[in-house]
């Protein structure tokens, strides 16, 4: 359910929807093509959610850095504008959560078989 201040609440969670990302308090979920994609921010070794430190929102390990904060801004600044701005967050850790966030998004393989695809190429007529 979504109130008008951009909130959700489902399945005992409540999460805040930014930026095409839903961030919750112990995994988030991203809309990939129609899937849903369940990320479970505490497999991240750079993160940490502390009870009473920003509110448990996932900040960057020893910072009181929101992991939600670096994401919104890296629309608009460089890694190096990043680091002037949050010196307390390391380019390691944004780097480490970029790759987080990748893995996240590779397909999981039950190992069904998946149907091939078959491209037949023929010489111009």
């Amino acid at each position: 359910m979504t109130s008008g201040d951009g909130w959700f609440e489902g399945r005992g969670a409540k999460a805040k929807h930014s930026s095409g990302l839903l961030f919750a308090e112990r995994n988030a979920s991203i809309k990939m093509k129609g899937q849903q994609v369940m990320l479970e921010w505490s497999e991240c070794p750079v993160l940490e959610s502390v009870p009473g430190k920003v509110s448990g929102a996932w900040v960057f390990r020893g910072t009181r850095v929101p992991v939600s904060v670096i994401l919104k801004n890296l629309k608009h600044m460089t890694m190096d504008q990043l680091g002037e701005n949050y010196p307390s967050v390391r380019r390691e850790q944004i780097e480490s959560v970029l790759d987080f966030l990748a893995g996240s998004a590779e397909p999981n393989f039950t190992g069904e078989p998946v149907p091939a695809i078959v491209i037949h190429a023929h010489p111009a007529r």
